[in-house]
């Protein structure tokens, strides 16, 4: 998340988790697009999600801080 403090349109019984390899850049600019009072962007956004893999030691080879 870039927000720190969390969305504001959800309850409190979601857990957000991910990492941003590349782009953050992208993420920013999404972050900073107009928004009506529920938070959601004024013109709708499509993102193309790709959901890697990766073992504890490609992680921590992509700098990935494990317990």
């Amino acid at each position: 998340m870039v927000n720190q403090d969390g969305l504001k349109r959800l309850d409190g019984k979601f857990t957000v988790f991910g990492q941003v390899f590349q782009g953050m850049d992208v993420a920013e600019r999404i972050v900073h697009l107009p928004r009506d009072t529920t938070d959601q962007p004024h013109r709708p956004m499509t993102l193309k999600v790709e959901v890697i893999a990766m073992t504890a030691e490609e992680l921590r080879r992509a700098g990935v801080r494990l317990p």
